[in-house]
């Protein structure tokens, strides 16, 4: 059986193939009821359009926005760096991709940002999100004017965006307990966790993750209470030496944050002997460097190169108005120690 084509789609729907093109490429002047009959048509016959040929043939351009968190976050610049190639690569797929910054942690700045995005510019904006109001009204005015919206990293609720690309949270942070449990196995002592900030979804939900695995296997440690970080290397070095003065018998570190580089320099003024587990976020240079000195038992990774492709190729379908399988946005887990780490290059 032949491939179903666009002039099977007007026979079907009784209509002319300028009115069918209209309707696939969301134009005016069609009614209502001509719609739903080009729709069903398309359904009935199972016509799959060819979204690239027809945006070769009207010389379109997806434009798009990535809005990351400023700063010197480590893990951050991956991003940027993989944002940055990803816009080198999409160009023969007609995809301009540009990037902004908003400071991190702050949803008023965020909002604010996305509030003053000239809609007619864009058609997706992927950003790291802020769980608060403001963002999600932001979001929400947004979508009204047609931009496709995706969380990077950090999610909202499904009804706030369109998509999501990042990690399983919630199983990052279960992975870091179980590791944790099996490394530290009957020992006693504190374990700190360490957060870049208490109200990011993201760190919440490792949160969330690590202390049901401490719970449901009822470890013979205790975790210490939230501590803050906001990413920042110089807090991240102070908190921990204030952890490893305040508490001789700390044990483990799981850092769920940026801030590595502080939070190994802090490692490094104790005796190896009094070295406790430690298990961190994102294969950074820092994080590298801990796994090869012995430093870092553990690091979880998400792939900033993943992400970014994945955000671009769903928000170009959002944009062309096709279907998409949500659960393609969740990036699986990889786990790194000394002995499996790979190549420079893998590393993004």
């Amino acid at each position: 059986m032949s491939t179903p084509t666009i002039h099977d789609v007007a026979a079907k729907a009784g209509v002319s193939l300028a009115t069918v093109d209209r309707v696939l490429n969301g134009r005016s002047g069609v009614s209502a009821k001509t719609v739903g009959k080009v729709n069903q048509a398309v359904r009935d016959i199972g016509y799959l359009r060819d979204v690239g040929a027809a945006n070769l043939s009207r010389r379109r351009r997806y434009r798009l926005l990535f809005i990351l968190p400023d700063g010197t976050n480590a893990f951050v610049e991956m991003l940027r760096a993989a944002v940055t190639e990803e816009s080198a690569s999409s160009l023969h797929g007609r995809t301009d991709i540009s990037v902004s910054e908003a400071p991190a942690f702050k949803a008023d700045a965020l909002a604010e940002a996305l509030d003053g995005l000239d809609t007619a510019t864009l058609d997706g904006v992927a950003i790291v999100a802020v769980e608060a109001p403001i963002v999600r009204r932001a979001i929400r005015r947004l979508r009204a004017a047609g931009l496709g919206v995706v969380t990077l990293v950090s999610d909202l609720s499904a009804d706030d965006r369109d998509g999501y690309i990042g990690i399983d949270n919630v199983a990052a942070g279960r992975t870091a307990g179980s590791f944790m449990q099996r490394f530290l196995g009957p020992c006693q002592g504190k374990v700190l966790v360490l957060a870049g900030s208490l109200v990011a979804r993201d760190h919440m939900e490792r949160r969330l993750g690590f202390d049901r695995v401490m719970c449901e296997r009822q470890v013979p440690f205790s975790v210490l209470l939230g501590f803050e970080t906001l990413d920042d290397p110089g807090q991240a070095r102070a908190l921990v030496c204030k952890a490893l003065l305040d508490h001789p018998d700390l044990i483990g570190v799981y850092s769920m944050g940026a801030g590595s580089r502080g939070l190994l320099r802090a490692l490094g003024t104790i005796a190896p002997s009094r070295r406790p587990v430690t298990i961190m976020h994102e294969l950074t240079a820092h994080a590298r460097r801990g796994l090869e000195k012995g430093a870092v038992d553990l690091v979880l990774d998400q792939g900033p190169a993943r992400e970014a492709r994945t955000a671009a190729r769903m928000l170009r379908a959002i944009s062309d108005r096709q279907s998409f399988d949500p659960g393609e946005g969740v990036i699986g887990i990889r786990v790194f120690t000394r002995e499996n780490l790979p190549a420079i290059r893998s590393a993004l």
